[in-house]
């Protein structure tokens, strides 16, 4: 439970590289998350070059916070998979969710930023990385070594848990 209180949007990042064993720890967090049927349609595009970074900068207005990340995880949905639309963003921020709580286990800062809330974000990431039709951008996902330390804060709030009713 520490690492999901620890969690923190972190938007600094030092000049550190991430290994790819940890890369793959977080997808595989990812992958691990409960999905709606088992039909398993997360794809992941893993960016780590200046030119991807640039890319993702050119289609998304917020990911300049991702500029010094040592990789961003694009986390997308293959529509073939899972034709439900709001299941399958569903079980994407499912994924995108474990992974942020195993980066922060791995003692690494991230961030997640919107893709598919935006129809323009879509397009952009779709041209820029070669996204067939068929797979939904859903998540762009920053990880690195934090540059920055955020305190940990309570998000409970006891006037929105309602029992039997919603009162």
């Amino acid at each position: 439970m520490d690492a999901i209180f620890k969690r923190r949007s972190i938007r600094k990042y030092k000049n550190e590289e991430v290994s790819d064993e940890k890369i793959h720890k977080i997808i595989q967090a990812g992958m691990s998350a409960p999905n709606a049927f088992a039909t398993n349609e997360w794809e992941f595009i893993v960016i780590r070059s200046a030119e991807g970074h640039k890319k993702l900068e050119q289609s998304q207005k917020w990911a300049k916070s991702s500029h010094n990340a040592s990789a961003v995880i694009l986390v997308c949905g293959d529509t073939t998979k899972e034709t439900n639309e709001k299941l399958l963003v569903q079980n994407c921020s499912a994924a995108v969710e474990n992974m942020l709580i195993e980066a922060t286990y791995l003692d690494l800062g991230s961030l997640w930023l919107e893709a598919y809330g935006s129809d323009e974000f879509v397009d952009n990431l779709r041209r820029e990385f070669n996204i067939p039709k068929h797979i939904l951008p859903i998540a762009i996902v920053a990880i690195g070594v934090a540059d920055q330390e955020r305190e940990p804060h309570d998000k409970f709030y006891e006037e929105n848990v309602h029992h039997e009713v919603f009162k």
